[in-house]
């Protein structure tokens, strides 16, 4: 194996297989839940459905397939339905798991790459997260920076996020789950819906400082995979993934819908996640912003 700057790798054990989650703390967990005032719910997931609905689906995959099954009069005068959906996991709303990149035959942790096989992730799987309940803020770049879109290929700097919270009046917290609203989901056209996967707005390599030195759990996105593309060498590749998912075990989610927070206003809340109990390398999920 060669030698790396390890990130997080141990800092939680030889077994650890939940990353920077474990910032979040019971205390923090608690001190989430002061942040609601107002009961207020918001939900940042996108429709699952076709892109014809105007919902970015990632072009590598199929788009969801929904097929209904209603037994009318089944049990007397009783009717009832079911659903059957086939998805791709990374299609559209979702989260990383640890397991998802990896580089030179070891996941996150040093655990082997025997472990990722067709039948899922035996270990760093998105099973092993659990519920996450914690504090999330918004960092709405797009409002800080004036414009309804950052530019595709724009990079995202530490100083950026650092004088967008600052705007804000926002200190981040360890245990964090810090949520990035470039505007760029409002460029998608469901005519061309390609075009949107051609490129995009993200964080650059100088961003991870300020995630470590506040102890981030989670980092999302309203883009289709956080990090800018093209990347700041110009090429394709994907280092945000390998320095924050697979170094510093920080989960990723990615084609989050932040058009209502932002049109609220709204920088803190308690953050609500739960992805599907599998062994696998992503889960769709429904992520809750409660204020």
């Amino acid at each position: 194996m060669k030698s790396y700057d390890k990130g997080n790798w141990f800092r939680w054990g030889e077994n650890d297989q939940r990353g920077a989650l474990n910032f979040i703390t019971a205390e923090k967990t608690v001190r989430a839940t002061k942040v609601v005032q107002r009961g207020k719910v918001y939900s940042l997931a996108l429709p699952i459905t076709h892109t014809s609905y105007g919902v970015p689906n990632n072009p590598r995959a199929a788009p969801p397939i929904h097929v209904s099954t209603v037994r009318k009069n089944a049990f007397g005068n009783i009717s009832t339905g079911s659903d059957y959906v086939t998805l791709f996991s990374h299609g559209q709303t979702h989260i990383d798991a640890l397991s998802h990149v990896w580089t030179d035959g070891v996941l996150y942790n040093n655990f082997s790459e025997e472990n990722a096989t067709s039948f899922g992730s035996e270990k760093c799987g998105i099973g092993s997260i659990g519920g996450i309940v914690t504090r999330g803020v918004l960092l709405d770049l797009a409002r800080f920076k004036g414009v309804d879109s950052l530019a595709r290929g724009e990079s995202i700097s530490d100083e950026d996020l650092y004088s967008c919270a600052k705007a804000e009046g926002i200190r981040l917290e360890s245990g964090d789950a810090v949520l990035l609203r470039t505007g760029y989901l409002t460029t998608f056209d469901k005519k061309n819906p390609v075009d949107f996967f051609r490129g995009e707005p993200g964080l650059a390599k100088s961003a991870s400082k300020l995630f470590d030195d506040r102890e981030i759990a989670i980092v999302g996105a309203d883009t289709y995979a956080v990090e800018v593309e093209p990347t700041e060498d110009g090429d394709w590749g994907v280092p945000i993934h390998l320095d924050l998912l697979w170094k510093r075990g920080i989960p990723l989610i990615e084609v989050l819908d932040l058009e209502e927070l932002s049109r609220d206003t709204v920088h803190e809340f308690m953050f609500v996640v739960s992805p599907l109990n599998l062994r696998a390398f992503g889960s769709p999920i429904n992520p809750l912003a409660v204020v």
